[in-house]
């Protein structure tokens, strides 16, 4: 459901395209209230979603709350689930795009060099 969001922004269609990942993230969040270690990666990714269909139709600050919530739970899965470095770097590259389009090109600084700092291990994809 979070997928359909980003395509239906992709065509254009803002006023489904924010409700669906919206409820996508309401799901997630749902789910992840009984199992968290199973399904806040879940969330995780349907707020990275949010963030990207948020960005691109100009609320900004909006994308830049869900990418922390985001960054927040990938975080804390990291330690048990390494394959999710890929998914935590690209909402830390969205993040650091968010920073850069409000005007706080030393925020999104810190995140790239957080990135720098930790890169990806060789055949990491994201």
């Amino acid at each position: 459901m979070s997928n359909l969001g980003i395509r239906l922004s992709d065509v254009g269609h803002r006023a489904e395209a924010l409700p669906v990942s919206e409820e996508a993230v309401e799901i997630c969040r749902r789910l992840a209230v009984g199992n968290p270690a199973a399904y806040e990666p879940n969330l995780a990714h349907s707020l990275t979603v949010l963030a990207m269909v948020a960005m691109r139709w100009g609320d900004l600050s909006g994308a830049l709350r869900v990418t922390a919530e985001a960054v927040e739970l990938y975080r804390r899965r990291i330690v048990t689930t390494p394959t999710l470095l890929p998914k935590l770097h690209t909402v830390l590259k969205l993040q650091a795009l968010v920073l850069d389009k409000l005007g706080r090109p030393e925020d999104a600084e810190t995140v790239r060099r957080w990135l720098g700092e930790d890169p990806l291990p060789p055949g990491s994809h994201n």
